[in-house]
């Protein structure tokens, strides 16, 4: 039977500090879902995670993941013209440097 690989998982994951601030409360891990519930209503940590880096990142995963045939061959057309660019001035450069 072959090893299934398990999903990649951060190590520790720690949203308190998108909660409660920097300050959190004492005891704070005796927490009842209502209560749990309306504090992330009232923190407004769904906008905080979504401007996090990690909220970004999976943001653009999802977009990417979304994206149609014509939207991929659209960014490979942009790509494709940025590395022309990028390659035309390193060859100048290169050349100026001779």
């Amino acid at each position: 039977m072959a090893r299934v690989p398990l999903p990649n998982r951060p190590a520790r994951l720690d949203l308190f500090p998108l909660l409660a601030g920097p300050s959190p409360p004492r005891h704070s891990h005796n927490r009842t879902p209502p209560f749990a519930a309306a504090l992330r209503l009232a923190t407004d940590v769904v906008a905080k995670f979504a401007a996090s880096s990690w909220g970004k990142k999976l943001a653009g995963q999802k977009a990417k993941a979304a994206m149609t045939d014509f939207d991929r061959y659209k960014a490979a057309v942009v790509k494709a013209k940025k590395a022309r660019a990028v390659r035309k001035v390193f060859n100048q450069l290169k050349k100026a440097a001779k």
